[in-house]
């Protein structure tokens, strides 16, 4: 990395998420061995100490002292009736405002941002569908183009999965799979939902994830013996509830970017200069890109130039350095979520499986195509979910009959709706030129609710109930919104014929900044019900292929 200099370097790409990979696949693919900018923040090394430790030894051997350490957090998640949240091993650390940088102020709810080696993927579960034809109605490239590049992508991953119906509408679009092992109520659950389902637009099949099963060294059971005689408090067990692919973490299972990244940097294939911020960017005459960071372990300022920059910092954040490099300190930019609810299922037979169960990630998805809806719904299902568990648990003392709450905890799991853009509230942020720091303004963000037409919900939910009582499961019509705030995206949406400031062309250009390519969701012109987070990768490669085509 050159700083401070005239020499203009060739390529850089901000951030090491998924989008980021996404760009740098791109650009190996050239021959091209790219800058790359990242904060960089690790997990705590207390934790990763305890990780190769328990990765090393039978789950027998493990101890009481080392599984606290990754497992129990008392006085996180204090809100009785609220979704715990996700953690990694014990550790918040992707999150971005566990860092204790007060750089972004919220009136309700946080929007996502992280300042973590692999971004905000480092703590997510894997769960993946491409797009439908249906969710892009507002996209310049086109579904063919997008499954092209799903395929180029997944041909270096691990994906769990096999063929089912969700394939008409959601392409597998990949041959090599592993098997994950389901539990026979999982299994006969989803046999009896297909079965019985006779609708051509109501699609189900077993959850698709990014995880090798194989690289799970031992039998990934609960070590039970070490909590006999132990009693947990109520926030305990939920911290317990959160931390079910425990094991998938501590063998590697999962696909995390953090371990891609580091992978290419041990093999050349990227320049990682890791503990650097960038805080703003500007064009240069010449069309180079001149980029503006701080060095956080020193608090020194620098730039550096280059003849393309591939920005992929996460949506917040690659806004909050366009805003930043605008000096637009009265403007208020939009930024998508995800809609979506959360209802409760009890089924006639005892489902409900101890912690010991192998699998505890979604176990399948159901797709619905309803005629009041522009996109897919999303469901995803798993029956090892201890939230109700938790939370009758939480008031058993309370209740004289203690033998109806174990049957209910033995029945009930939750259903996962998730709803496209078009159904869901979002987000306002604006810079606030009077809060400055060395990483510059403050950035205030506000949460807008949306709420879901009654009349389309009702409709909706009556659907969902018609599909699982067939399969003797009653699903509750009154549930919880989960208004899918950790998803966003659509900052600077692509256009084809751009015209508003913060519309990008398809290469992720701003009108105004030649050779900026915005590469992660903050582009995508609406977000599907399906997940995003593999499609943020698989977008930026394909804009990134693009971008050094034409530029060529």
């Amino acid at each position: 990395m050159n700083s401070n200099q005239n020499t203009v370097n060739k390529f850089l790409v901000v951030g090491s998420g998924l989008s980021a990979l996404g760009s740098i696949k791109a650009l190996n693919k050239m021959g091209i061995v790219p800058d790359v900018f990242d904060t960089s923040i690790e997990i705590e090394q207390e934790i990763i100490e305890v990780k190769d430790r328990l990765k090393n030894l039978n789950q027998k051997d493990w101890n009481e002292s080392d599984i606290n350490k990754i497992l129990i957090a008392p006085g996180q998640n204090k809100k009785i009736f609220s979704i715990p949240r996700k953690t990694v091993l014990n550790s918040s650390f992707f999150y971005g405002e566990s860092q204790g940088i007060s750089d972004i102020k919220s009136s309700g709810i946080l929007p996502p941002f992280s300042y973590a080696l692999g971004g905000l993927a480092e703590g997510w579960g894997a769960a993946f569908l491409p797009p439908a034809k249906e969710d892009l109605h507002e996209w310049i490239y086109s579904h063919d183009e997008i499954c092209q590049n799903f395929k180029e992508i997944l041909k270096s991953m691990d994906v769990t999965g096999e063929k089912s119906e969700l394939d008409s509408s959601f392409p597998l679009l990949k041959d090599d799979l592993h098997s994950l092992e389901y539990s026979n109520e999982a299994t006969t659950l989803l046999s009896n939902l297909q079965k019985n389902n006779k609708n051509l637009n109501i699609l189900i099949g077993k959850s698709r994830l990014l995880l090798n099963p194989i690289k799970e060294k031992f039998s990934p059971y609960f070590p039970t013996k070490l909590l006999t005689g132990r009693k947990f408090n109520f926030l305990e067990s939920q911290r317990i509830e959160m931390q079910r692919d425990w094991h998938f973490q501590i063998h590697d299972a999962i696909y995390k970017p953090s371990n891609e990244i580091k992978l290419l940097a041990e093999e050349g294939k990227i320049n990682l200069c890791s503990g650097i911020r960038v805080t703003e960017i500007q064009p240069n005459s010449d069309n180079s890109i001149n980029v503006h960071f701080v060095i956080i372990e020193n608090k020194k300022l620098s730039t550096a130039s280059y003849q393309k920059v591939f920005l992929a910092a996460g949506c917040i954040n690659t806004s909050r350095i366009i805003l930043t490099s605008k000096k637009f300190y009265n403007t208020k930019l939009k930024v998508q979520t995800r809609g979506g609810f959360i209802l409760p299922a009890i089924s006639l037979k005892k489902i409900n499986l101890p912690l010991t169960i192998k699998n505890t990630m979604p176990e399948f998805f159901i797709a619905i195509f309803d005629k009041f809806f522009s996109s897919w719904i999303h469901i995803q299902i798993s029956l090892q979910n201890d939230l109700f568990e938790n939370r009758l648990n939480s008031i058993k003392d309370k209740i004289p009959f203690m033998n109806v709450v174990q049957k209910i905890k033995e029945r009930v799991f939750i259903v996962f709706v998730n709803l496209s853009s078009d159904q869901a509230g979002h987000y306002e942020l604006q810079l606030d030129s009077e809060k400055m720091s060395i990483y510059g303004p403050r950035l205030n963000t506000l949460y807008v609710k949306r709420f879901i037409n009654p009349l389309k919900k009702l409709n909706l939910i009556f659907k969902i109930f018609s599909i699982f009582v067939k399969a003797k499961v009653l699903v509750s019509p009154f549930g919880k919104s989960n208004s899918g705030t950790f998803h966003v995206g659509g900052a600077f949406p692509m256009k084809r014929e751009p015209k508003n400031w913060n519309e990008t062309n398809q290469l992720g250009e701003l009108s105004d900044i030649k050779n900026l390519h915005l590469v992660d969701s903050s582009t995508f012109p609406t977000l599907p019900g399906t997940t995003i987070g593999l499609l943020s990768k698989v977008m930026a490669y394909c804009v990134t292929k693009k971008a050094l085509k034409e530029g060529s």
